[in-house]
């Protein structure tokens, strides 16, 4: 189960990134990040809520294997892409923040090495994924993902005196927000802690 699992999230990840390209780069969601909508937007968030569907269900499911932080990841995940739907709102933005998925195929590699061990992924292979991991995860959901919610929030105040501004779904947006990252700062933290744990121990 877990591999057919991490099939699919590998093959999501790598899917909602590339399609993400067709919204960062359309002129007409540039031009207004909160209210403007294309039939394209709304394809790749379904596809997106779809996904995040089922990675709830299977986190909840699974809750004992998986733990809390990834069956709360799923959640706020689905309810983010549900209200960017439903509201008619920040469109632009989902693709901005499913850009985190740049880290996905690498932590679905590790675990196939892990999995598989040395004799199909070689332990030089298996280490140069595990740096391209770390700096990916730091570089796309700490540092990217922090800049685009201050910009979100600035977007935000700009908007909500529009009569179109959905109150409540901002503020949603604005608590699940905070919450995925803050799971990646503390998924971060304990990236960085195995892996000095592993240099000490190859050290001594």
């Amino acid at each position: 189960m877990h591999f057919c699992i991490r099939i699919v999230s590998l093959f999501q990840s790598v899917i909602i990134c590339l399609l993400s390209l067709g919204i960062i780069g359309n002129q007409y969601l540039k031009e207004d990040h909160i209210f403007s909508v294309i039939p394209y937007s709304e394809f790749y968030a379904s596809m997106a809520l779809g996904y995040f569907i089922f990675d709830a269900i299977i986190s909840l499911y699974y809750l004992h294997y998986f733990g809390l932080g990834f069956a709360i990841h799923g959640l706020v995940s689905l309810v983010v892409t549900y209200l960017a739907l439903d509201y008619g709102f920040i469109h632009y933005y989902s693709a901005a923040f499913l850009l985190f998925e740049l880290s996905t195929p690498f932590l679905d590699i590790r675990w196939f090495g892990l999995k598989f061990g040395t004799e199909v992924f070689p332990a030089w292979f298996q280490l140069a994924n595990n740096v391209v991991l770390i700096v990916v995860f730091f570089c796309a959901r700490i540092v990217w993902g922090w800049y685009q919610f201050g910009y979100l929030l600035v977007d935000f105040y700009k908007a909500y005196t529009d009569p179109r501004f959905p109150v409540f779904g901002a503020f949603l947006i604005i608590v699940s927000n905070l919450t995925l990252d803050a799971l990646n700062v503390y998924w971060f933290g304990k990236m960085v802690t195995v892996a000095i744990g592993i240099i000490k121990k190859k050290t001594l």
